[in-house]
């Protein structure tokens, strides 16, 4: 098993060809896993703490990745300035539409 896949995962969503895309807390990276469990893709990102992938844009075909930056030291913050951003990652598969939920 490799670094990623050991990296801790964090939210994850899933595309139209049944893939999981899962952010990798510390790990810097947005991992693509097929159903068979191997390793497709990864999208490395300039910050460690990767929250959440989600899809959007025009046909889904955006891949939105939040980033976290509380607890990080001034040090730290310094290595990685787009800490706490959301980045916006043009991607080949679309992703399936969320369920909307009515109280």
């Amino acid at each position: 098993m490799d670094t990623l896949t050991r990296m801790r995962a964090f939210i994850a969503v899933v595309d139209a060809e049944g893939f999981v895309w899962s952010a990798r807390w510390m790990g810097n990276a947005v991992v693509r896993i097929a159903p068979d469990g191997r390793v497709d893709r990864v999208v490395k990102l300039p910050v460690s703490r990767v929250t959440c992938p989600a899809f959007g844009g025009k046909n889904l075909r955006t891949l939105y990745v939040t980033s976290a930056r509380e607890g990080m030291s001034a040090a730290e913050l310094a290595k990685e300035e787009l800490a706490g951003s959301v980045f916006a990652i043009d991607v080949d598969v679309p992703g399936l539409p969320e369920h909307l939920f009515r109280a």
